[in-house]
């Protein structure tokens, strides 16, 4: 899924963890994962704009983004 030698943040290998688990578990097509994954990269840079990290997002946080989305 990613170039070989390119350099995976701690949080990217879990994002990709995450849509593995999605693909293997209920066999979602690639095209699904392919929206999963950029919906999820447009969240994550959302919060770090505002210096959060994914993984540490809380309710208020992915209100927020949902808030600024509309």
């Amino acid at each position: 899924m990613h170039q070989r030698g390119a350099q995976v943040t701690a949080e990217e290998g879990q994002i990709e963890r995450f849509l593995d688990h999605l693909w293997v578990e209920f066999g979602l097509s690639e095209n699904t994962i392919t929206a999963y994954r950029a919906d999820i990269k447009t969240v994550q840079s959302f919060l770090s704009s505002r210096n959060t990290a994914l993984a540490d997002a809380c309710d208020a946080d992915l209100l927020s983004y949902m808030s600024a989305r509309f």
